[in-house]
C-alpha cells in the first residue's frame, strides 16, 4: 500500500513538472525543452507499469523498475537542464530511501552505492555549463560538488535505519515464534487440567475374579454403572478368572450435565 501511494505521488510530480515543461515550451520552445518533455512522458509510463507491478504484489520490481528509471532521468536531466542539479540529486535519493521495506540489507547496499554514484555523475554533467558561468570558485563547487557529497551522510543515515529496522523485525520475528510455543504449550497443559479435573475411586480384590465380556445374573454393575453415568461418570471393570477385579469409577469435577457451571458466575 506504501509503495502504492508512493508511486502515485511520483506520478502525480512527473505530471506537474510536464505541465511546467509544456508552458516553458510555449514560451521557449528548443530542442532542449522538448527533450525534457520526453524524458518526462516517458518516466510517467515507466511509473504506470511499476505500480500495475506493486498491484499484482512484484514491490521488489516495482521499486527496481522506479529506481532505474530515476537514476537514469536524474543523469539525463542533468545533462539537459544543469542550473537545477538540486533537484537532480534530490531524486536521486528517492529509489535507496523507499527501498528500504521491500529489499534485503545486502541489496540496499547496492541501492545506496548507486544512488552515490549516480549524484557524482549529475555533478560531472552539469559540471562543463556551470563552470562556463562566472561566479565566484566557492558557489560553483557548492552547485556541483557540494550536492553530490551531502548525500552520502545521507545514505549512511538511511543504511543505519534499515540496518535498526532489520535488527527488530528479527526479534519481532523471535518473539512471534516464542509467542506461538507459548499458546500451543499452554494449550497442551489446557487440555491435560482439562483431562485431569475428574476424580477415581477404585477398589480392588483378590479374589477368583471373573469374565466381564460374559453375561451374569446380577445386577450389581449394571447398577454401579447406571448410578455413575446420572452424574456423568464411568465404571470401568478389569477382572480375569483366577486373577481378581478391579473397579474404577471416574467422577467428573465440573458441573452435571445439563445444569449451568456456577463457577463462571
Amino acid at each position: 500500500m506504501r509503495l502504492r501511494q508512493l508511486i502515485f505521488a511520483l506520478l502525480i510530480a512527473d505530471g506537474v513538472l510536464m505541465g511546467l515543461t509544456v508552458a516553458v515550451a510555449f514560451a521557449r520552445p528548443t530542442v532542449w525543452v522538448f527533450a525534457m518533455l520526453a524524458l518526462l512522458a516517458l518516466e510517467g509510463l515507466v511509473f504506470v507499469t511499476a505500480l500495475r507491478a506493486a498491484g499484482r504484489g512484484g514491490f521488489e520490481r516495482a521499486i527496481t523498475t522506479i529506481s532505474v528509471s530515476i537514476w537514469t532521468g536524474a543523469l539525463a536531466a542533468s545533462w539537459l537542464s544543469p542550473f537545477t542539479l538540486p533537484l537532480h540529486v534530490v531524486a536521486a535519493l528517492i529509489p535507496a530511501i523507499s527501498a528500504i521495506p521491500y529489499v534485503r540489507r545486502r541489496r540496499l547496499l547496492l541501492y545506496c552505492l548507486a544512488t552515490l554514484a549516480t549524484t557524482f555523475g549529475c555533478a560531472a554533467l552539469a559540471l562543463p555549463v556551470i563552470a562556463s558561468v562566472v561566479a565566484p570558485m566557492v558557489a560553483k563547487y557548492l552547485a556541483t560538488i557540494g550536492f553530490p557529497a551531502v548525500t552520502a551522510p545521507v545514505l549512511l543515515v538511511v543504511w543505519h535505519t534499515a540496518a535498526t529496522l532489520g535488527d527488530m523485525a528479527a526479534i519481532a520475528r523471535r518473539n512471534a515464534d516464542a509467542l506461538r510455543s507459548s499458546q500451543r504449550l499452554l494449550a497442551e497443559h489446557a487440555e491435560q487440567l482439562t483431562r485431569s479435573r475428574a476424580r477415581l475411586v477404585a477398589a480392588t480384590d483378590a479374589g477368583c475374579g471373573f469374565d466381564p465380556t460374559r453375561d451374569t445374573d446380577g445386577t450389581g454393575l449394571t447398577n454401579m454403572r447406571d448410578r455413575l453415568a446420572v452424574i456423568g461418570g464411568t465404571l470401568l471393570v478389569d477382572s480375569a478368572p483366577g486373577r481378581g477385579t478391579r473397579l474404577t469409577a471416574t467422577v467428573p469435577t465440573g458441573p452435571l450435565p445439563g445444569t449451568p457451571d456456577t463457577r463462571d458466575r
